[in-house]
């Protein structure tokens, strides 16, 4: 039982890091994403 709550705590851990790193993936398009239509702003 003790190695079994241990299995479900690393997998809660890999996926919160998933999570962690989806979040800052789409984080770092959006960011990119406001940079390239504000220089297409700047170029009109």
């Amino acid at each position: 039982m003790n190695t079994q709550t241990h299995f479900l705590n690393k997998r809660i851990k890999a996926v919160f890091t998933v999570g962690e790193l989806i979040g800052f993936t789409l984080a770092l398009f959006i960011i990119i994403a406001l940079a390239v239509v504000a220089g297409f702003t700047a170029a009109q």
